[in-house]
């Protein structure tokens, strides 16, 4: 047995004792138009069953429309043990958290833009501290960015004459070359005919 429930459904007993002399396990549930803990049948069942072992009810039998039926009385002689009880019963009570339940169930909406603006005001902080990383490249990264820098020189460069580009003291295809200059190599590599 829930001792939260125990404690819960006790309570309410004891607060309504005023307003009866006998109980059945139904008080605890929807069958009752009062308020009450609202509990299914068979923990109300379980709540009797166990406020009975402790003797803080008895046993009684209730006549009623020519017959009898079970039920159950509030044990006066365990008045001190009904107030022990009663005190554990904390702030999260079965009459507080389903009234929390239905107030997040019916706000749902309100809570996912919460979510949301919790969420991007978060991520934005991320970024913002991410874009001030003033953390130097290690050189590593440097030797990367250097290697990526020279592949693009690379391959923006006329590569006219791949042979010319390779050779040691080439002039790497130069084909702004002055021919007058009496350079034969770049005389053909500009396309020139002419030359010594």
């Amino acid at each position: 047995m829930n001792e939260s429930v125990l404690v819960e459904c006790a309570s309410w007993i004891y607060s309504h004792k005023q307003n009866g002399h006998w109980w059945t396990p139904y008080v605890l549930t929807s069958h009752n138009q009062n308020s009450n803990p609202n509990v299914n049948i068979d923990v109300a069942y379980d709540v009797f069953a166990e406020l009975v072992r402790r003797r803080l009810m008895v046993h009684t039998i209730v006549p009623a429309n020519g017959t009898h039926f079970p039920a159950f009385k509030i044990n006066p002689e365990k008045d001190a043990e009904w107030q022990t009880l009663i005190k554990k019963r904390g702030p999260w009570s079965l009459t507080v958290l389903p009234t929390i339940i239905w107030l997040i169930k019916q706000s749902w909406l309100l809570g996912l833009f919460i979510g949301g603006v919790l969420l991007s005001n978060y991520l934005a902080i991320k970024v913002q501290t991410w874009a001030k990383d003033d953390t130097p490249a290690s050189p590593t990264e440097i030797r990367l960015i250097d290697e990526q820098f020279e592949n693009v020189l690379h391959s923006i460069q006329p590569n006219v004459n791949s042979d010319n580009a390779t050779k040691p003291g080439g002039d790497q295809g130069n084909v702004n070359a002055d021919p007058s200059e009496g350079d034969n190599k770049a005389v053909h590599a500009s396309g020139g005919s002419g030359g010594n």
